[in-house]
C-alpha cells in the first residue's frame, strides 16, 4: 500500500501568489480608475477572477497550515519533533476539543497549549488576519448592497491606504469589494498571511513546513 500526504497549506500559498502575478500582468498598463471600453470587459472579468482566488487561497493557506498541525500530532508526528514527544501527545488529546473552533481559537488554543505566549487581540497582526476573513466571507457568502455615494462600508476604514486600488474601477464603483480587486490587494493579504503564520511557528518552536518555498511565493 502506498501512503502520501499533502500539506495544502503550502499549495494554497503557492496558488495565492501565482494568481497574483495574473492580476498583475492584466494590470500592466491600465490607468488608474478609467473607465472600461467594451474591449477590457473579459479581461476585467479575468483580473477579478485573479484577485479573488488569490485572496481565498491567501486564508485557506492559513487555516489548512493550522489544521495540518493539530492533525500531524495524530498520525505524522515527525513533522513536529522540534516541539518534543510531551508537546505532541498534548496536542494530540487536546484536537478532538477544537475540531469546530474557528481559525484564529484553534492556533491561540495551541499556543495556550503549548504555554506559548498569547497573540494581542487588539494588535495589527490579529487584526490583519480578522479583516482578511471578513472580507473572504463577505465574497463567499455574497449578499447584494446598494452603494450609496459618500456612505463608508464597514470594510472601508480597515482597507483603505493598504494597497493600490483596481485600475478595472471608476468613482462609481463601491470601494469593497469593486476598487478593493488589485494586484496589490493579493499583496497584502499574502504578506498578513505570513506576517501572522512566521510569529505563530515562532512562538510555538517549529518551522514552517513552507519554508523550502518561500522564495516561490514571495517573487514577483
Amino acid at each position: 500500500m502506498i501512503q502520501t500526504r499533502t500539506h495544502y497549506s503550502i499549495k494554497h500559498l503557492l496558488s495565492a501568489a501565482e494568481l497574483r502575478r495574473v492580476a498583475l500582468e492584466l494590470e500592466d498598463g491600465r490607468a488608474p480608475l478609467s473607465g472600461l471600453t467594451p474591449a477590457d470587459e473579459a479581461r476585467s472579468a479575468r483580473h477579478a477572477a485573479a484577485v479573488i482566488g488569490s485572496w481565498l487561497t491567501s486564508v485557506g493557506s492559513l487555516e489548512a497550515m493550522v489544521n495540518e498541525i493539530w492533525a500531524d500530532s495524530v498520525d505524522y508526528k515527525q513533522r513536529l519533533a522540534p516541539l518534543g514527544d510531551d508537546a505532541i501527545a498534548r496536542i494530540e488529546r487536546f484536537g478532538p476539543h477544537v475540531d469546530r473552533l474557528p481559525t484564529l481559537e484553534k492556533a491561540s488554543a495551541l499556543l495556550s497549549l503549548l504555554d506559548a505566549p498569547a497573540f494581542d487581540r487588539g494588535g495589527t497582526l490579529w487584526h490583519e488576519i480578522r479583516t482578511l476573513k471578513k472580507m473572504r466571507n463577505r465574497l463567499v457568502h455574497f449578499t447584494p448592497r446598494w452603494n450609496v455615494s459618500g456612505a463608508a462600508g464597514d470594510l472601508d476604514a480597515p482597507l483603505t491606504g493598504r494597497f493600490t486600488l483596481n485600475p478595472f474601477t471608476s468613482a462609481g464603483n463601491a470601494f469593497f469589494p469593486d476598487k478593493c480587486i488589485s494586484a496589490d490587494a493579493c499583496r497584502w493579504a499574502m504578506a498578513a498571511v505570513l506576517a501572522f503564520s512566521d510569529e505563530f511557528h515562532a512562538r510555538i518552536g517549529l518551522p514552517p513546513a513552507y519554508e523550502h518555498v518561500r522564495a516561490q511565493f514571495l517573487a514577483d
